[in-house]
Parts: structure tokens; C-alpha cells; sequence
């Protein structure tokens, strides 16, 4: 694995969070690794590396959001027969998910400024509505 030691000054050395699980199990690659660092540096104390990892901007677009979207439109039934379809397309593709988000963002461009969608951060809005189609 790369840059899975670090020798960040003369007491700390920044190692991935897998590296330390492997580390303390004797007879592993890691384990010898942590043992040469140790040599070299006798007071050595291992530092977990952080990744700082992007917000999930898809959170609530959920397929159930999203349904629950397409029935406060009004031709609804259209819109879900076309999301069925898109759905059963997306079986085939390398990632389902993102097939039927790009749908989704082509057919919705302004799907943010509704007030279907419901924050997930907020567990009492954490459900979604049933939304009965237009008439």
C-alpha cells in the first residue's frame, strides 16, 4: 500500500488505519515494517492518517425520494413508468445508482428547490411522506 508509513518528526510516525490493525498481528508484512520504523526510531508512536473524504451530496436522493418525487409531478404516471424502465436499464451498467442519478438530474434540474426531498440530518423528517399522485 502507498505512503503507509510517514515519518512525521523524531516521535511520531503517520500510518494508515489498516496499517495499524496489521501491525500488532506478529508475522505480517506490517508487523516487520513497524519493527524496522522501531529500530530506527526507538520511541516511535504510531499516528492514525485521516482522510478528509467529501459530504454524500446524493444523500437524499434515495430511490424512495426520488419516487416520492416523481408522484408530486403531475403526469406522474408517465415519470414513474419512464423511472421503472430506467431502473430496470440500470441492471446492466458498472454502477447502477449513479445510471439512474444522471436520469434523474437530466429530467429534474431543479429537484433541490422542492420541498419533497426531506433533510436526513433531521431524524423527525428522516421519513419520506407518501405523496398520492396529482389528479
Amino acid at each position: 500500500m502507498r505512503n503507509e508509513v510517514k515519518i512525521l518528526n523524531d516521535e511520531t510516525v503517520q500510518v494508515t488505519k489498516a496499517f495499524e490493525r496489521k501491525a500488532c498481528i506478529f508475522g505480517t508484512s506490517e508487523f516487520y515494517k513497524w519493527q524496522e520504523v522501531l529500530k530506527v526510531i526507538p520511541k516511535a508512536k504510531m499516528q492514525i492518517k485521516t482522510f478528509n473524504r467529501k459530504p454524500n451530496k446524493n444523500k437524499n436522493r434515495s430511490y424512495e425520494n426520488i419516487k416520492a418525487y416523481i408522484l408530486a409531478q403531475e403526469n406522474s404516471e408517465k415519470l414513474l413508468a419512464e423511472f421503472e424502465n430506467t431502473r430496470m436499464q440500470s441492471k446492466v451498467q458498472t454502477n447502477p445508482y449513479e445510471y439512474i442519478l444522471s436520469w434523474f438530474d437530466k429530467n429534474f434540474p431543479n429537484y433541490k428547490e422542492s420541498t419533497v426531498f426531506k433533510d436526513t440530518e433531521n431524524p423527525e423528517t428522516k421519513k419520506v411522506v407518501d405523496i398520492k399522485p396529482a389528479a
